[in-house]
């Protein structure tokens, strides 16, 4: 008798049983390239609404913490960059801190003028130090006598 050699059988997709099994064993978890993809876009976002600040005449700190909280609303239903967000959200807030005030705080002396920032030293210092030891004691009267702790602080 000769062998008669049997077609794999197909699907609708005119793959067969093999090649989709192919497909599930090489799945992959793309959140990590996100975060990093959705951190690039936020840059580029972030370039792209500092000269409209300008030109709106809306201050850019506005304008990116509105586009912050509409992200977040609906990060449920942005798909790969929702779950992104979510992973930038999860992270731990001393190292956001510690990857962006640096860069924050260059920026910010960066784009200072040197001239203005002479002229108003002393305000700056007045308000820097005596203020600042002023707030301190306001904000301690002000938990012990008005909300009523005693002094029992635990961190």
């Amino acid at each position: 008798m000769a062998e008669t050699k049997k077609e794999p059988e197909q699907n609708a997709h005119g793959d067969t049983a093999h090649h989709a099994e192919g497909h599930k064993a090489h799945a992959h978890d793309t959140s990590k390239l996100d975060v990093v993809l959705f951190m690039f876009l936020c840059l580029m976002v972030g370039n792209f609404f500092k000269p409209l600040a300008g030109y709106i005449g809306v201050p850019y700190t506005s304008l990116i913490t509105i586009l912050g909280l509409v992200l977040g609303v609906f990060s449920k239903s942005l798909g790969r960059t929702g779950v992104a967000i979510d992973i930038w959200s999860q992270m731990n807030p001393h190292l956001l801190l510690l990857l962006f005030i640096p860069a924050l705080i260059f920026e910010s002396a960066f784009n200072s003028d040197w001239h203005i920032f002479k002229v108003e030293l002393w305000q700056v210092l007045l308000m820097a130090g005596p203020m600042l030891l002023v707030s301190t004691i306001l904000s301690a009267l002000m938990m012990r006598y008005i909300l009523g702790y005693d002094g029992e602080f635990t961190f």
